[in-house]
């Protein structure tokens, strides 16, 4: 079980996540993993605009090969304010498919390909995201 704590802040607003992650790992290389996270989003730039509050879980099912990982990732979250995040409801889903790649002990690129609501409308958006993670 791991806890965790993220903070996103910009001009026009703060987000503060605080989890809890528990993963298990098979001797196969095959993973399995939850999280659930709760954000408490603050408009202070915004007299008008209420705080959002967000119950969020994530799963993930991956397997490992080598220097290789492979994931698939599903997001549940519902706003406990009632805010429109799909198809103006008040919950959303998205789906991520994740490859990364082990350079060493520290540093992996990776690139994931998802699928995500739109707020106001019907429709899904494919995402792109590439990046670098670092493990200390």
């Amino acid at each position: 079980m791991q806890p965790g704590f993220n903070i996103e802040s910009n001009d026009s607003r703060s987000i503060y996540k605080p989890n809890l992650r528990v993963q298990y790992s098979f001797d196969n290389g095959f993973y399995v993993a939850a999280r659930y996270r709760y954000d408490y989003t603050r408009y202070p730039s915004n007299a008008n605009k209420d705080d959002d509050k967000v119950n969020r879980g994530d799963a993930w099912a991956g397997y490992v090969f080598g220097d290789w990982r492979t994931e698939l990732n599903y997001v549940y979250a519902r706003s406990t304010e009632g805010n429109a995040r799909n198809n103006n409801k008040p919950y959303s889903q998205e789906y991520n498919v994740k490859v990364a790649y082990k350079i060493d002990k520290n540093w992996a690129p990776y690139g994931e390909v998802g699928n995500v609501g739109v707020n106001d409308r019907d429709d899904r958006q494919t995402r792109f995201r590439v990046g670098v993670a670092y493990s200390f």
